[in-house]
């Protein structure tokens, strides 16, 4: 039978192995966590929870680098005013350009919508995104409206996305040109948007 000083020991014993593990507010790990096949993590239903609690915390999925940047992160630009140009060269649209870093192998969803015009019949305005400068959709650009009726304007959209981009800053920027004539990308209130997602 165990004597009162051996139960205290026992317990001493038992306290100094969990005092790492259990905290006042947490438990604490210090090794690899290994959850059986089969079984599943359950939340809760009401407030949620976060994995990551602060921006610079890191985490990579499967066997990649953990970082600090969100995959799914996200970013917008809108076209605050109009954007005109008549070169017949592929130009930026000014105000439609979005720099992001990421880890290496991420892929960046591109998506342009917004309308478009040009201001003489039967010509074509044409457009393209570029990745770090290069122009992904060649000559002919990635689509194109041709004008059905002189300064009517045409909702136009892209979506693209790039190969898998090496760690660092990228940009990406939406590109137009026209056949002849002016082209207009319209701002205001109908404004056009331009989205960089990375998936």
């Amino acid at each position: 039978m165990l004597t009162p000083e051996d139960k205290q020991q026992i317990e001493k014993i038992i306290a100094d192995k969990l005092s790492g593990f259990i905290k006042v507010d947490r438990y604490v790990f210090d090794k690899n966590i290994q959850i059986l096949d089969g079984r599943n993590i359950q939340l809760g239903r009401t407030t949620g929870t976060k994995i990551g609690t602060a921006t610079d915390q890191k985490i990579g999925f499967y066997g990649k680098t953990p970082s600090s940047v969100a995959i799914g992160g996200y970013l917008n630009q809108v076209e605050a005013s109009s954007f005109n140009t008549a070169s017949t060269s592929f130009v930026d649209v000014t105000g439609l350009t979005i720099t992001v870093t990421v880890v290496a192998d991420t892929r960046v969803l591109l998506l342009f919508n917004g309308p478009v015009c040009n201001d003489t019949l039967g010509e074509y305005v044409s457009l393209t995104f570029t990745v770090d400068g290069s122009n992904i959709g060649g000559t002919d650009g990635l689509t194109f409206i041709r004008q059905p009726v002189a300064g009517y304007f045409q909702n136009a959209s892209l979506v693209f996305v790039t190969v898998a981009l090496s760690a660092g800053s990228h940009t990406f920027k939406v590109q137009v040109r026209t056949s002849a004539g002016t082209a207009t990308i319209n701002g205001g209130a109908t404004r056009a948007i331009f989205s960089a997602i990375q998936v």
